[in-house]
């Protein structure tokens, strides 16, 4: 399971002091970077939180045939009143008809509310499909967050300029093990193909694997 594009709107985010969020076309590994307080760790809180309730394409087609049911619900409630007040209106009624006619309005009134009630549940986990891109479809599988008991980053100066691009890519390897010579080459990396785009009297050469990770 990969997230591909992440994509929620101001009113997921602003209860926890973020703007709204676009990412896309993300790779295999995401680089989050900031200064503290700024908002990385309640991204990926909220991220995360998407993933759990984030309906696999079983659910979707469920949620759909629900949805579905309540609407046409709807229709025929709607219906159904329109049928009671066009007779309650009729001059030939009786009045012990009437009263009849006023108690199945009502009826149907709250059975209309319920049916908006239940399609506005279930609409915001539909939309966490539209909040998300996964590929392939979402899997069951688990979130595992990585807190490494030593940080022992590699400082770039320590290898050579040739040695940066063999470095930088150690973070794409599977596993952790190799992170700690990788990352701070693959953020040099990422800064330099910044400036390079920028700069165009300034050539660095990006191999087409990195081209899908950046």
């Amino acid at each position: 399971m990969k997230i591909q594009e992440v994509s929620i709107p101001i009113e997921l985010t602003k209860d926890l002091g973020l703007k709204p969020i676009q990412m896309k076309r993300l790779g295999d590994v995401v680089l989050l970077a900031g200064k503290n307080g700024s908002g990385k760790s309640r991204l990926l809180r909220l991220v995360r939180q998407m993933i759990d309730a984030y309906p696999d394409n079983a659910a979707n087609k469920e949620l759909n045939r629900k949805i579905k049911i309540y609407e046409d619900a709807i229709n025929g409630t709607n219906y159904n009143i329109e049928q009671h007040r066009r007779h309650l209106n009729d001059p030939n009624v009786e009045e012990s008809e009437k009263g009849r006619l006023i108690g199945a309005i009502q009826i149907e009134e709250g059975n209309l509310s319920s049916h908006h009630q239940n399609i506005a549940v279930l609409k915001p986990t539909l939309g966490y499909r539209n909040n998300l891109k996964i590929i392939p479809d979402k899997l069951q599988t688990s979130i595992i967050d990585f807190v490494p008991k030593i940080l022992r980053l590699e400082d770039s100066y320590n290898i050579s300029p040739s040695q940066l691009d063999e470095y930088s890519n150690l973070i794409y390897s599977q596993g952790v093990n190799q992170i700690h010579k990788g990352a701070i080459p693959a953020i040099e990396k990422i800064q330099k193909i910044y400036v390079n785009s920028r700069n165009a009297s300034e050539d660095i050469e990006i191999t087409d694997a990195e081209k899908g990770q950046n």
